[in-house]
């Protein structure tokens, strides 16, 4: 058999997340297969389950009773909590990149009837703040381009 980390990653998470976990195995090795995940996408899912919602989430005796609230003071928790090679604090995207895999997670065992609703689905992305644009003036421009001798630029 070869390895396959998405096949590893999914009978890890549901393991956790769903009790009937032998019968998910299949359903996300098929999924696995129609979706045609590449490595990257594969890795960071793994990482982002193992390093952010596995710990978090492994003393709930019954998943399927999560509220809309605990969902939400997860996404609180990660908003403080300190990204691992950095002195500052996950960044937004990585967060809402977590919440969506939260959801996911929720979708299927919803399709599958281990759920009765997904409490992840309520919760809104976290806004992402958008760097404005400083152009130069024409004046500004002009400075720039004396930096180089015409011929380098025509």
């Amino acid at each position: 058999m070869v390895f396959n980390p998405l096949y590893t990653f999914w009978i890890d998470y549901v393991k956790f997340f769903y009790r009937p976990y032998y019968s998910c195995r299949k359903i996300f090795k098929e999924e696995d297969s129609i979706n045609h995940r590449k490595a990257s996408y594969i890795n960071t899912q793994d990482n982002n389950y193992n390093k952010h919602i596995k710990d978090y989430f492994s003393m709930v005796d019954n998943v399927g009773k999560l509220t809309y609230e605990d969902i939400y003071q997860f996404r609180e928790h990660l908003r403080q909590k300190v990204a691992k090679n950095s002195d500052k604090p996950l960044s937004t995207n990585t967060i809402n990149k977590i919440m969506i895999l939260l959801k996911k997670i929720f979708d299927v065992g919803l399709r599958k009837g281990y759920y009765s609703s997904n409490p992840a689905k309520l919760i809104k992305k976290l806004p992402i703040e958008k760097t404005k644009m400083q152009f130069w003036t024409v004046k500004e421009f002009q400075k720039f381009l004396t930096l180089f001798e015409p011929e380098e630029y025509n």
